[in-house]
C-alpha cells in the first residue's frame, strides 16, 4: 500500500513538472522482468480484495535488461495493472 501511495505522489510530482517544463527522463539499465514483478507484487493486494487471480507471464524472447527510465515503465505499469484490475469481474484473472 505505501509503494503504491508513492507511485501515486510521484504521478502527481510528475505532471506537475511536466505543466513546468521540467520534466527529465532518467535512462539506465534496468531488469525489466524484475520491475514487472515489482508492479504485479505493488496491486496484489488490492486484485485479492477483487478476489481476482494476478498472473505474470514474461515470453522466454523478452530481453531482461533494456535502457530506459525504470520510474516511467513502473508508471505505466501500474496504471494499466490498476485498470486491468478495475475492469476485471470479480473472481476473475489478470495476466501481465
Amino acid at each position: 500500500a505505501t509503494n503504491l501511495l508513492q507511485t501515486y505522489v510521484g504521478d502527481l510530482l510528475d505532471y506537475c513538472q511536466l505543466r513546468g517544463g521540467k520534466f527529465a527522463v532518467m535512462s539506465k539499465v534496468l531488469d525489466l522482468p524484475v520491475l514487472i514483478h515489482n508492479c504485479v507484487s505493488m496491486l496484489e493486494l488490492k486484485a485479492k480484495d477483487k478476489k481476482i487471480s494476478l498472473k505474470v507471464e514474461i515470453d522466454s524472447d523478452v530481453s531482461h535488461s533494456i535502457l530506459s527510465d525504470a520510474n516511467r515503465i513502473q508508471q505505466v505499469l501500474v496504471n494499466l495493472i490498476t485498470n486491468a484490475i478495475k475492469f476485471t469481474a470479480q473472481e476473475g484473472e489478470v495476466r501481465v
